[in-house]
């Protein structure tokens, strides 16, 4: 799976190419899990950069809260 997935990263193209020439479920099922845990990878790296957004904001507002008082 590794071995596929970095061939679909280093060309795009291939991805649709193996899907369409290729009519061998295993080899379709193994594209699917590779794509889905690209898909997986994409999810968590967007939930930790919203994360990171999240604490300078909770801080400043902290920050704010504190001066005021």
């Amino acid at each position: 799976m590794l071995y596929v997935d970095s061939i679909i990263r280093e060309r795009p193209i291939f991805e649709a190419l193996l899907l369409w020439a290729i009519r061998d479920d295993i080899i379709i099922e193994v594209m699917m899990i590779t794509l889905l845990s690209r898909l997986m990878r994409l999810i968590e790296e967007e939930i930790e950069k919203q994360s990171e957004n999240i604490d300078p904001l909770k801080m400043l507002v902290e920050n704010i809260s504190l001066n005021a008082n």
